[in-house]
């Protein structure tokens, strides 16, 4: 019994009966209670383990847990929604986020030739893919965030402008002044949130070196794990559905409060990477680049869309009226449709319909992409003699 109770952690927490064991630290990021109890016990051990797991100093991950502490307390107290399940979730979500994002600039590395002159990271968020682009040898590390929330804290770790070597802008992208040349530009998960997509990236290559790299992770609006579970809400079939239903939806689920706080602008297509400008490329599977999960199979697919059909009646019908029940079905309806014709072509099924994201390059030089066997090449720059568009050559 004694043993027993000197191994429990809230006890270790509590009491300090015993050493925490970093095994013990890692099952607290998994569990709700345990972060609570360890985050309020031992704040600052917490914080240093944090740190050297995903490689960011302690006082940014106790910055960070203050402050993802009292976003939630005020969702909790005030009864506002919240897009998040919980304080441990929010946090780690967050590390998360980061540390995917780190592993995405070593693996960019392996398959893209670019240099270290600069990084810009748009809708950088916090800004802490600065630090991981610092480590690997760029010269300078930039951000830009719209987001006035993500801003103001961002600006705690990086109070300087876009004139210093590691520097935090607030602005929207498409308007920024900015004249610095960048070996790689990234869009994580950012180009629906953008209100012109198609600029933004003309913007980013013309911000690029003659050899530099432009990075795109971008959500797939009809990919099936998309569809049954979209990841900026959580409610399925509502990127099918027209954008005011979807955001009247939203507010009587709670997810928001006012139409204004609906963060998507709209879903960028596949062809808005099938470029005249760049050349382009889809890195392939079997592993996505970024989540680092495996692809769904034509199978996995199939079940994912049986699975939908069951589940969106079952969220969406208590809040919605038969009227508009009806036009949620149809939506459906359209969506398995889609879905079955294309798998008379499995190459564009899977990047259409079992692809939940694309990590896609664009560069203006071609030596770039260099690893042909991860590279599908989309398109290439307009022949100036011919007047004609090169694809897949």
């Amino acid at each position: 019994m004694r043993d027993q109770m000197i191994a429990d952690p809230i006890n270790q927490a509590l009491f300090d009966v015993a050493p925490v064991s970093d095994e013990t630290w890692r099952t607290t990021l998994s569990d709700d209670l345990l972060y609570s109890v360890f985050y309020h016990a031992k704040k600052v051990e917490m914080a240093a383990f944090i740190g050297r797991e995903y490689g960011l100093p302690s006082d940014v991950v106790e910055k960070l847990q203050s402050y993802d502490l009292q976003t939630w307390k005020g969702a909790l107290t005030s009864g506002k929604a919240a897009r998040f399940e919980s304080f441990r979730k929010r946090s780690t979500d967050r590390l998360s986020v980061f540390s995917k994002n780190r592993d995405v600039l070593h693996q960019l590395m392996q398959i893209a030739d670019f240099g270290r002159i600069g990084y810009l990271d748009v809708g950088c968020g916090h800004g802490f893919t600065m630090l991981a682009a610092q480590s690997l040898g760029f010269e300078k590390a930039h951000g830009v965030e719209v987001d006035r929330q993500f801003f103001q804290l961002g600006k705690q770790f990086f109070p300087n402008g876009l004139d210093a070597d590691i520097g935090y802008a607030d602005d929207d992208f498409l308007a920024l002044p900015v004249s610095t040349q960048y070996s790689l530009i990234t869009f994580f998960d950012v180009l629906e949130h953008i209100a012109d997509y198609d600029l933004a990236l003309k913007k980013a290559l013309s911000l690029s070196t003659d050899k530099g790299l432009v990075y795109a992770y971008q959500g797939n609006q009809n990919g099936i794990q998309m569809v049954r579970y979209e990841p900026h809400y959580k409610v399925p079939m509502i990127n099918q559905l027209p954008r005011d239903m979807a955001i009247n939806i939203l507010l009587r689920l709670n997810k928001i409060t006012s139409p204004e706080k609906y963060v998507i602008s709209e879903w960028p297509p596949f062809s808005v990477f099938e470029r005249e400008d760049c050349y382009s490329a889809l890195v392939r599977g079997p592993i996505n680049l970024r989540n680092g999960g495996s692809y769904l199979t034509m199978e996995q697919g199939d079940s994912y869309l049986r699975a939908l059909a069951k589940e969106y009646p079952v969220v969406l019908g208590p809040v919605l009226s038969d009227k508009e029940m009806s036009v949620v079905d149809k939506a459906y309806g359209d969506y398995a449709r889609r879905y079955e014709e294309a798998k008379s072509n499995p190459h564009l099924h899977e990047r259409n319909f079992l692809m939940n994201s694309w990590n896609i390059l664009l560069a203006k030089d071609k030596r770039v992409l260099r690893d042909a066997t991860r590279l599908e090449v989309l398109s290439m720059p307009r022949d100036r003699r011919s007047g004609r568009r090169r694809i897949n050559q």
